[in-house]
């Protein structure tokens, strides 16, 4: 996040260098440790973020002759990490459904999405949504910025992750109440994931609310035109003329994000054939039809 009137704090930006490159350190740990790949995204995240907030501490100093490109790459690697984290979700609530959802539950009528289809029909719109807001944030090439394109694509990702997040705490009631098929133990720690992912979704919604309200002061300053901070201030948010808002209602819950998925790490609750960075649906529903007939010829035995 940039504004004409930029000023960060060295010490908050050091805190968060310090923070992220902890959770970064963490989560690279237990992606290896758990040989787990659909969780090295959030390793990306972590590195953005921690790269993002050592800038900002070099800013900190002197951004006075910092070049427009170093304002640039700070705004992307501190505003990417939160569809890098929507994206791991994502890839974990499908690994989640697989595990645990009875095959003949496997369809739309009870999923919303089948397993197979989840990934790209829910990471699709949030791409779109990225791109929409990349192209009117007026970063790098594309200037000047679109006016009210980015705020429309910041819309689309809250509606996605909304969307995402109410799919995600749907299937955890309906899995812990409809489900009482699994062992005890399988079916509290699916609940354990689940709610992790469903929480975060919840601090994913936030971060997309106030990247709406930046927008939304991106697009007043574009119609002003007037770079004076005693003139913006009148009309522009709290997330605009303060820095400790955005600390704590962006980079916080991105924090909690990386923190809360390193607790409930998903190596630690799927299945080691469900930890790959990419699934083969044709041979996951194939070992599920040779572990039915298995069982029905144990039955009848």
């Amino acid at each position: 996040m940039m504004f004409p009137f930029f000023a960060p704090s060295l010490e908050m930006a050091t805190a968060g260098a310090v923070v992220f490159g902890m959770l970064s350190a963490t989560h690279a740990w237990l992606a290896w440790r758990n040989k787990t790949l659909v969780m090295v995204m959030s390793v990306y995240a972590g590195l953005a973020m921690t790269t993002g907030m050592l800038i900002r501490c070099v800013l900190a100093t002197d951004n006075s002759r910092a070049p427009d490109l170093t304002f640039d790459a700070m705004s992307i690697l501190l505003t990417g990490p939160t569809s890098v984290l929507a994206f791991m979700l994502i890839m974990t609530y499908t690994r989640l459904t697989w595990w645990i959802t009875p095959p003949e539950q496997r369809t739309s009528a009870v999923l919303w999405l089948p397993p197979a289809f989840q990934t790209v029909a829910i990471a699709t719109p949030q791409c779109i949504a990225d791109s929409i807001v990349f192209f009117g944030s007026g970063i790098l090439f594309i200037k000047p910025a679109p006016r009210y394109v980015a705020l429309t694509g910041a819309v689309m990702e809250a509606v996605t992750w909304v969307w995402f997040g109410g799919m995600v705490a749907r299937f955890v009631y309906i899995s812990r109440n409809k489900w009482p098929i699994m062992e005890a133990k399988t079916q509290k720690r699916a609940q354990q994931l689940g709610m992790a992912v469903c929480a975060s979704c919840v601090l994913l919604v936030v971060c997309a609310i106030v990247r709406i309200f930046e927008k939304v002061d991106t697009s007043i300053q574009q119609d002003l035109q007037v770079f004076d901070p005693s003139v913006t201030n009148k009309r522009l948010s709290l997330l605009s003329t303060a820095e400790w808002p955005v600390y704590v209602f962006e980079y916080l819950p991105i924090a909690a994000i990386m923190g809360i998925m390193g607790f409930y790490h998903p190596g630690f609750y799927l299945p080691r054939r469900l930890t790959g960075f990419r699934l083969r649906a044709k041979g996951l529903i194939q070992e599920d039809e040779e572990k039915r007939q298995s069982q029905e010829v144990d039955s009848a035995t």
